[in-house]
């Protein structure tokens, strides 16, 4: 029974896009501005004083997983919230 939901679930989370917003200190911007292009992860960042603030557009879990790691390398802060694709 609940398996079968997990199934499903599991599968609709394939067709939705995560923005997954990291803030890191200024001087850990070139470190993550590598690490996002070395790994692929679509993104756009805004500089603001002590910290830049990376929007990272992630279709995959994997790529999700990628930020999340890069963020923690990075003494940063992150936020994710989901776009439904209707």
């Amino acid at each position: 029974g609940v398996w079968i939901v997990k199934f499903f679930e599991e599968q609709m989370r394939k067709d939705r896009l995560w923005l997954v917003k990291i803030t890191v200190p200024k001087n850990n911007f070139n470190s993550t501005l590598i690490e996002l292009n070395k790994n692929n992860i679509s993104f756009s960042y805004n500089d603001i004083t002590k910290y830049v603030v990376f929007d990272c557009y992630c279709n995959t879990q994997n790529e999700t997983q990628k930020v999340i790691d890069i963020c923690k390398n990075n003494n940063g802060k992150i936020f994710a919230a989901e776009n439904k694709l209707y």
